[in-house]
């Protein structure tokens, strides 16, 4: 499946013209080659990625021309696209919070310390065993009987992440590190409905 015919049904289910789908493709496809490769964060972020089995390719949003061309859509860059979408952010930062949000720990890791004792603790989510958040977000996609499972997705941009899941139960991801709380934060909330949705087209048209 083309990332347009995702789009051209994301639009009923989101309730959102097709514009603002084009220009967050625009803004990710100009945005994305341009993490840079010796921001400490990024490199950690990368090699997370790398041992958590995904791949981060800057071109991921850059499609073929002609026919047949466009971009092709897998679980990883449905779960991308759709978390920049939940997030809603200026344009100008949509590549890099999403990027940002994708990499919320599961709660209770612990990756930074001091001293010759400190060890790294590395939790996973109880729903989808995913370290990252945006891991998570792609399993879930992926797997029709986890989609089903999951009531909302509340998400706040770099911040914090929770999958609310079988009525009562939360997986929360935070930063791996603390810093002050922002003046201004905008937390987006999505129901479990539209991740059932997406993963059933995304299993059904491939």
């Amino acid at each position: 499946m083309k990332l347009n015919t995702l789009c051209g049904h994301l639009v009923p289910l989101f309730d959102l013209p097709m514009s603002e789908f084009t220009e967050l493709q625009r803004a990710l496809k100009e945005q994305s080659p341009h993490f840079d490769p010796d921001n400490e964060l990024n490199a950690m972020t990368r090699q997370q990625a790398e041992d958590a089995g995904v791949a981060f390719d800057p071109a991921m949003f850059r499609g073929k021309a002609g026919p047949g061309g466009g971009i092709d859509v897998d679980p990883f860059r449905a779960a991308f696209f759709v978390l920049a979408v939940v997030l809603n952010g200026p344009r100008k930062e949509s590549a890099n919070s999403t990027w940002l949000t994708w990499h919320l720990n599961q709660e209770g890791s612990e990756l930074s310390g001091w001293g010759e004792n400190w060890k790294p603790t590395f939790t996973v989510c109880p729903m989808t065993g995913r370290h990252l958040f945006g891991d998570a977000l792609k399993s879930i996609i992926e797997d029709q009987d986890l989609a089903a499972r999951v009531d909302q997705v509340r998400v706040s941009s770099d911040l914090y992440a929770e999958i609310h899941y079988d009525g009562s139960k939360v997986s929360r991801f935070e930063k791996p590190y603390r810093d002050q709380e922002p003046i201004l934060r905008r937390d987006a909330v999505l129901q479990g409905i539209a991740l059932q949705a997406i993963s059933q087209l995304i299993r059904r048209e491939g």
